[in-house]
């Protein structure tokens, strides 16, 4: 999130559903803003495809202030086990996962660095739903940040 940046949020008929279409540049923001309404909504139709389940029965156009929590979210669970191998040499400071796969749009956390110990990261986006999971083992190797696809 960058200062300036503006959220684009879809409702489906009867207010069912909300869902963040899009961050970023104002300009960008009123573009999609005006092309979203009735645009059909795609969702998972339980057998690994999708299938329409909805239409966007209106907009809101809304700035990203600063104090509002972020959408991202870290959850650190301790496994309670120090590290019995060595860091891998090949990322001597920490990598950065980018879950994205070059989406156009995105959101990245910034994650304690190193963690504790042996645990886990779990991820979740309060807007889209988007969730994740990274391991750490508490060295050198362990994850610094991770980016998500925005929805």
């Amino acid at each position: 999130m960058s200062a300036g940046d503006w959220r684009v949020i879809a409702y489906t008929e009867h207010d069912i559903a909300s869902f963040c279409l899009f961050q970023g540049p104002e300009a960008e923001a009123r573009e999609i803003a005006t092309q979203a309404p009735g645009a059909a909504i795609m969702g998972p139709d339980g057998q690994g495809g999708r299938k329409r389940t909805g239409t966007i029965a209106r907009i809101e156009l809304e700035p990203v202030k600063g104090d509002k929590p972020p959408t991202l979210k870290a959850e650190w669970i301790d496994g309670q086990r120090e590290p019995t191998q060595p860091p891998d040499p090949k990322y001597p400071n920490g990598i950065d996962f980018d879950f994205s796969r070059g989406a156009a749009r995105s959101c990245k956390l910034d994650l304690p660095y190193p963690a504790k110990r042996i645990g886990k990261y779990i991820i979740t986006c309060s807007v889209c739903g988007w969730t994740g999971l990274v391991t750490t083992a508490g060295r050198r190797d362990d994850p610094r940040s991770v980016k998500v696809p925005c929805k």
